[in-house]
């Protein structure tokens, strides 16, 4: 996988609501790849989760403290929380999922390119 791209790893899932682990590498709020400019778990970001041929894609919904899976005495700020929307399978996006990720299964920026899955081409309706 792009490790570009990697903003973390699958905590917990319930549902279609997906708590993820950020990476310890992440810098900043915002990567450049490939030239463009991506904001990092910011809420109503895209995220992609791949797994084998499919990807899931989700909506942040929440990020930081209260997005952990876990509310002890001291949660972890480095979590976000995802409400799955959709899937792909090579290029065609349908709305809703039929597959689920597990724990630990890695989470990506969605890019340009993921986009184009998800809304279609300008000219393609």
């Amino acid at each position: 996988m792009n490790s570009q791209t990697l903003l973390g790893h699958v905590g917990a899932v319930s549902g279609p609501t997906v708590n993820v682990r950020l990476s310890n590498t992440l810098a900043s709020g915002a990567a450049i790849i490939g030239g463009s400019l991506y904001s990092i778990a910011q809420v109503g970001s895209f995220v992609r989760i791949p797994l084998g041929f499919q990807d899931l894609f989700g909506i942040v919904t929440d990020v930081g403290a209260t997005a952990s899976p876990v509310q002890d005495d001291a949660p972890s700020a480095n979590w976000l929380r995802v409400q799955l929307v959709g899937e792909s399978i090579g290029s065609a996006f349908e709305r809703g999922i039929g597959r689920h990720p597990n724990v630990n299964d890695e989470v990506h920026i969605v890019t340009e390119k993921d986009l184009a899955r998800i809304y279609g081409s300008p000219g393609a309706g």
